[in-house]
């Protein structure tokens, strides 16, 4: 067996020193330094052989971080690993703590093409390879033609569509030599759930964006945006996907989804799961109520949809079931909630003109952090939004004030609804493994997804997944009172997965 680890790491916002690139965003020299070191000792710790980055805005500061990683490595090897003239230097143990540079790795970037200037730079991708590359990497984002997606209404009449002409970040395809293969792996960064709200000529912002007049319906129109932005992205991904799968080619996709693993946007990167039997489904074209497929159709129909599907490398070391405790929803393996009751601010305690309070819930449960409900229940305040820019803001110094802030957070509570589950039950002590935590929520929204060459069940398997592990230790959630000041730190974890690939 050839064991190779692949990891994907959101390093938030990497850029040199007294570089703008967000308005009035950049490091000091202090800062950079401190960022560059943390982030390559998260480096050294992975130790991984093929690493997606997201959030590159230059290419020579990530390669200045791999730098410092193979530096700290040095030191680290110099410290734990015996001299050769110790005879117990080839234990098993020592192979493990070694460090292995990346100087003869080799390093793919795809910039942003909507990068702008001081302070309207966008970020883009890599992939760092120890393995190394075989063909030229490609990028993906201003697509050939556009992609329109029609929609109908229910009347079978034309509903209009959606037209995508180029993404909002790159996706990075490379192909990589695994143990006698070689793997397709996809690294991406899909739209954020961040609204996108519309400015009309000659304005200085977006009346969405100006949160002491607060538009609940305008910000939720934002949001859908987002959603819509996300999932047609995640279609395209899909696309790609699929061309590799249909020439028999073992695929890997990681990077940061922007939505949890169960989320629409998600799904549809990783194809539908099969049912377990289609004998008893009507067929497509059914004449009569007994016109079902037959049970040779049933496992063609099965075969087509697992020979394109993706498997979650987190749910294949962690069962969903062990994560969720309360979930309305069995299906294909996971266990989740579809059904909801969400509360106005009334049935809360903590808002001093409730009428009542939840005393008791039982059996309902997780699907509520997707977009669509978010949509219906609103956005979670900060904390404390007197450290945000203005959005009429003409200088760094252009903050809420207190006042402000309150009155911010005040309407923004008002047109909230509360999960009735989230009440009840914290999402903290129910996810296990999370990447994000934001506004009470600890969840996965950056995933490595494997074809089924990777899965033991599959005859035509080249190897399978021994070990999934999640650097988070790191995270405060987002709606912490500090935690919007420490822009250092990535705010996501950094996952990795360790795989087994057969000897031919």
């Amino acid at each position: 067996m050839t064991e190779v680890t692949i990891a994907s790491f959101n390093v938030k916002n990497l850029i040199g020193p007294d570089k703008e690139y967000y308005r009035f965003q950049t490091y000091t020299p202090e800062e950079y330094a401190w960022k560059e070191g943390w982030l390559a000792d998260q480096i050294v710790t992975m130790n991984a052989d093929v690493i997606g980055f997201q959030e590159i805005f230059e290419e020579e500061a990530l390669r200045d971080t791999i730098a410092r990683a193979d530096e700290l490595g040095a030191q680290s090897n110099n410290a734990a690993l015996p001299d050769n003239d110790k005879r117990y230097r080839k234990k098993a143990i020592f192979q493990h703590l070694a460090y292995h540079d990346y100087r003869d790795a080799s390093l793919a970037f795809a910039p942003n093409m909507h990068d702008g200037g001081p302070g309207s730079r966008r970020p883009g991708v890599a992939i760092l390879s120890r393995l190394g590359f075989v063909e030229e990497p490609e990028i993906i984002q201003a697509l050939d033609a556009p992609m329109k997606i029609p929609f109908q209404t229910f009347g079978d009449e034309a509903g209009g569509h959606y037209t995508i002409h180029k993404l909002s970040r790159p996706i990075l395809k490379v192909r990589v030599p695994i143990g006698g293969h070689v793997t397709t792996v996809f690294n991406c960064h899909l739209k954020s759930k961040l609204g996108e709200y519309i400015r009309v000529e000659g304005a200085e912002f977006a009346p969405e964006s100006d949160l002491t007049d607060y538009d609940p319906v305008g910000r939720a129109l934002g949001a859908a945006r987002s959603a819509m932005r996300r999932m047609a992205e995640a279609w395209v991904l899909r696309g790609a996907i699929i061309a590799e799968l249909r020439q028999g080619r073992p695929v890997i996709v990681l990077g940061d989804f922007n939505d949890h693993e169960n989320a629409v946007s998600s799904e549809i990167i990783s194809g539908e799961v099969p049912f377990k039997n289609y004998e008893w489904m009507l067929r497509h074209d059914a004449q009569s109520p007994r016109d079902r497929y037959s049970a040779e159709e049933a496992a063609q129909i099965t075969e087509s949809i697992e020979s394109v599907r993706l498997h979650s490398a987190e749910k294949m070391f962690v069962r969903k079931s062990l994560r969720d405790m309360v979930y309305t929803s069995a299906f294909g393996g996971v266990f989740e909630s579809i059904d909801q009751i969400l509360l106005s601010r009334h049935f809360t305690p903590d808002w001093r003109g409730a009428i009542g309070q939840m005393s008791y819930f039982s059996v309902l449960n997780d699907h509520e952090n997707a977009v669509s409900s978010e949509i219906i229940s609103g956005e979670v305040p900060f904390k404390n939004y007197e450290w945000m820019l203005r959005h009429d803001a003409q200088s760094p110094r252009d903050r809420y004030s207190a006042q402000e802030a309150a009155q911010i957070t005040e309407n923004i509570e008002s047109v909230r609804l509360h999960s009735a589950e989230k009440m009840f039950v914290r999402k903290s002590l129910r996810d296990m493994v999370y990447t994000s935590a934001f506004g009470g929520v600890f969840e996965s929204i950056d995933q490595i997804l494997l074809s089924r060459h990777f899965t033991p069940d599959w005859r035509g398997a080249i190897g399978q997944m021994s070990y999934f592990s999640v650097l988070n230790d790191h995270l405060t959630d987002g709606s912490h009172p500090e935690a919007p000041y420490n822009k250092l730190a990535s705010d996501h974890g950094q996952i990795m997965a360790t795989i087994e690939i057969k000897e031919e």
